[in-house]
């Protein structure tokens, strides 16, 4: 809750917006598990076909301020499936329809969520906003996913 004091503060003294804040996301699907595991935050991967209008996160359609608080809750890593090194994370995925969202849990043990296909606004804040204590919830339980190391 202070972090997200501490940016709202952060915001009213710059006179900045959320949106144009730089949202960082790594290329490296190993080093992401290891960084979430180390930091004990939830990893939000996204598969994507960059240029082909399968790319799921452009910043115009994050929607409100309140995605962008929430993907700070995230270590976040994007993999372009176009190339050898993202085809081979996505096989190992299992996707095959691109945009395809995949949330670990800050453990880096358990597949929390995954989607293939793009999102509506609505259920991009609400999916970003169940997982970001990284934590299994009823459905993910059920499905006793594990993560891909």
């Amino acid at each position: 809750m202070h972090s997200l004091v501490g940016l709202a503060v952060t915001f009213s003294v710059l006179g900045a917006s959320p949106e144009s804040m730089l949202i960082e996301w790594s290329a490296d699907y190993g080093a992401s598990l290891a960084t979430t595991r180390a930091n004990d935050r939830p990893l939000l991967v996204q598969l994507e076909r960059p240029n082909t209008g399968s790319a799921e996160m452009k910043p115009a359609a994050l929607g409100e301020s309140l995605d962008y608080l929430l993907l700070a809750k995230y270590d976040r890593c994007r993999i372009d499936v176009t190339t050898e090194y993202g085809a081979k994370v996505a096989k190992v995925f299992q996707a095959t329809r691109f945009p395809s969202t995949v949330i670990i849990d800050r453990t880096g043990r358990r597949i929390l969520f995954r989607k293939q296909g793009h999102f509506t606004p609505s259920d991009w804040s609400a999916t970003l906003a169940r997982y970001a204590d990284g934590r299994p919830h009823q459905q993910a339980a059920r499905q006793g996913a594990t993560c891909f190391t």
